[in-house]
Order: C-alpha cells, then structure tokens, then sequence
C-alpha cells in the first residue's frame, strides 16, 4: 500500500501542475498538441479569484535584500503613474523566493 501511495506522489511530483492560489488559468503564449515545455519555463499564470487584494511579483537588488523580511509593509511606486499624483499603493510581504529569478 505504501508504495502505491509513493509512486502516486512521485507521478504527482513529475506531471502534476498545481497552484497554492484558486484562480483562473492564462496561458503567456499560444501552445499546440504535443509540444514539448522545457522545465522551469513559465508557459501560464493562475489568476486569482479568491483573493482579496493583488498579487505582485517585485524585484529588489541584491544590495540589501537581506533587510527584505515576510510581513514587513511596503510602499510600491508605479513607474507610469507619479505618486506626487496617484499616491502609492501599500502592501505586505507574503513570499520571498529562495532563488532569484530570470
């Protein structure tokens, strides 16, 4: 039973796509039958529908990232928009990823 139970997980592991938000699937680009997808390529996001609020992904440098902690509230500028006009929307760090990315 136990190894049933295992190889069920490593498949889950290996084929499964799963989010830790509810939300609605969009696909980044048009995608056709059998195509392959390198790993760590992104090829959709998931929407959420359930959240209240936004999700945004920031990127900081790397010069004093380590003063980045979880919880902490933030002030975001929007390049766009002059908060001298618009204001700034707040936020709070929920995530911070172990990796950097791209």
């Amino acid at each position: 039973f136990y190894q049933l139970k295992k190889v069920i997980k490593d498949w889950e592991l290996a084929y499964v796509l799963q989010s830790s938000v509810t939300g609605k699937v969009s696909f980044l680009q048009i995608w056709t039958a059998n195509q392959t997808i390198i790993s760590g390529d992104a090829f959709f996001a998931v929407i959420p529908t359930l959240e209240k609020g936004y999700i945004g992904k920031l990127k900081a440098p790397a010069l004093n990232s380590g003063k980045i902690k979880i919880g902490q509230e933030v002030n975001i500028r929007l390049t766009n928009f002059p908060d001298s006009q618009y204001g700034m929307l707040n936020g709070k760090i929920k995530n911070i990823s172990l990796t950097p990315d791209k």
